[in-house]
């Protein structure tokens, strides 16, 4: 089986962006089930960072001309938590394409009953509650809150990113009754912040990519789907 990622911004273009493409490559890698290859492909056309309405559609096109070129993949995912283009994306293959953003939510509701997103800002929060009411669950979507960290300084300052994410979760579970945590930045997902944050808070986190790999797995294998495309 082969996965196919597409990430939403430029990765290439930012500070020490080809070790960050190694990396993150790897971790997907590592996530995926033995026999699944996955590659990771940037958005030459994309912003830096999406924090913005403007920036999600920034990166559509160049995501559009990425699955144009894609050849002999069984499914695509996407490298952003809000899903930008998810819907045009379908349109212009055969292939399963999933988000992490409606991963993670069909993740958290199949575990609880009321779940918090941890953002990075507080530009990030009407588009979250935006995704989640039009993924149909504003009803259990309690809260979302912003670590007021940019996109690109959680990827390079992964113990503040920790200390806020820690701190913004609490007020989550106390606050608003979150029973799961979710993280709702690639950024964070690819930190791994839910590791430490579970270790500390003793609660239950969902890291998107880890849903986003074995839902797209389980389309393929379940529904035969993949390599239509020629």
């Amino acid at each position: 089986m082969r996965i196919l990622h597409l990430s939403a911004t430029n990765i290439l273009a930012t500070r020490n962006g080809p070790a960050e493409m190694e990396r993150r490559t790897g971790v997907l890698r590592e996530l995926a089930s033995p026999g699944t290859a996955v590659d990771l492909w940037e958005n030459a056309d994309g912003p830096l960072s999406i924090e913005t309405e403007d920036d999600e559609k920034a990166a559509i096109p160049g995501l559009l001309r990425n699955v144009a070129r894609a050849r002999g993949y069984d499914a695509i995912t996407l490298g952003c938590f809000g899903d930008p283009g998810l819907f045009e994306i379908r349109k212009a293959t055969d292939v399963p394409v999933l988000g992490p953003g409606i991963c993670a939510m069909h993740a958290a509701s199949l575990i609880a009953s009321k779940f918090s997103i941890l953002v990075p800002v507080k530009t990030s929060v009407p588009l979250t509650l935006r995704q989640a009411g039009e993924y149909g669950f504003a009803g259990k979507l309690v809260s979302v809150r912003p670590l007021d960290i940019a996109v690109l300084t959680i990827r390079e300052e992964r113990e503040r990113a920790v200390d806020a994410a820690v701190r913004v979760a609490g007020e989550c579970v106390e606050k608003d009754g979150a029973e799961v945590l979710v993280l709702g930045c690639m950024s964070m997902a690819f930190q791994r912040l839910n590791v430490d944050m579970r270790e500390i808070l003793g609660v239950r986190v969902i890291n998107p990519l880890i849903p986003m790999v074995r839902f797209a797995e389980t389309l393929v294998v379940s529904f035969g789907a993949g390599r239509s495309q020629k």
